[in-house]
């Protein structure tokens, strides 16, 4: 028997790029993530769409250490998950942190380094340093491709690192929830290669207990197949693909049948 569309996303761990045209991802993933959202003691994945997580797309005009460019777009997309699933939880009171939750998580997450010397005093001012972060990376990175003179220094930022992996596994812990965050990188608009870079490297990566990434596009709009060390990406090995057109014709089959 052929599986739906919701089986194919929920039952894998494996990275996949979701085929088909924006109103038609739109409708899907809302469907999704209104039935599997972000609970605490839960054990099924909660899906995350994440639209906003692209670099600006701008011509490089200037030479910059390709390493270094990877970190600030790699801490830039970090910054952007987590501030999505960050907001989300405190638009929702039953999943707000607050008093010794909030102290327990805090100290975990400074203990990796995440914080200069900073002390934070509610979940809704994290959510707000980490959105601050996502917009400095952003900016910062055109500068750096684009400026001779830079206007800003990542020394000024109180989260200069967001460390996606270990911040979803403290959320987790948080939330008591033993599933994972399927992220659904939902592309609206360009899509940077830079950005599209990070995506790929961690699609490569093996499912490591706290997410699994989904890409949903046009299938000819992603910008690139390479991950940051120039690896390309493999189909059916390193992702699988679900085209919403067949999807979409089947389900209109079955329903006529009916």
């Amino acid at each position: 028997m052929a599986r739906t569309f919701e089986q194919k996303v929920i039952n894998t761990t494996r990275s996949q790029f979701i085929y088909g045209k924006e109103e038609d991802r739109d409708v899907r993933i809302k469907e999704l993530e209104d039935k599997y959202p972000i609970v605490r003691n839960g054990n099924k994945p909660m899906i995350i769409s994440v639209d906003n997580f692209s670099l600006y797309s701008v011509e490089k005009i200037k030479d910059c250490s390709k390493y270094f460019l990877s970190h600030v777009a790699k801490e830039h997309f970090d910054s952007c998950v987590a501030s999505e699933i960050l907001q989300r939880m405190s638009n929702d009171e039953e999943l707000n942190v607050t008093g010794e939750e909030f102290t327990d998580l805090f100290t975990s997450l400074e203990s990796l380094g995440m914080y200069k010397d900073y002390k934070i005093s509610s979940f809704d001012e994290l959510v707000k340093l980490v959105k601050e972060t996502r917009d400095f990376y952003k900016e910062f990175h055109r500068e750096l491709v684009t400026k001779d003179d830079l206007s800003l220094d990542i020394a000024d930022l109180k989260i200069p690192v967001v460390k996606l992996d270990i911040v979803l596994s403290n959320i987790r812990a948080t939330l008591n929830n033993s599933s994972y965050f399927g992220i659904i990188l939902n592309k609206k608009g360009e899509v940077s290669v830079d950005t599209a870079r990070v995506v790929n490297t961690m699609m490569l990566k093996r499912f490591n207990g706290n997410y699994s990434i989904k890409v949903a596009c046009d299938k000819e709009s992603w910008p690139t197949y390479v991950n940051q060390d120039n690896v390309g990406m493999v189909k059916n090995l390193d992702y699988e693909a679900i085209n919403l057109d067949k999807e979409n014709f089947q389900y209109t089959l079955k329903s006529n049948r009916r």
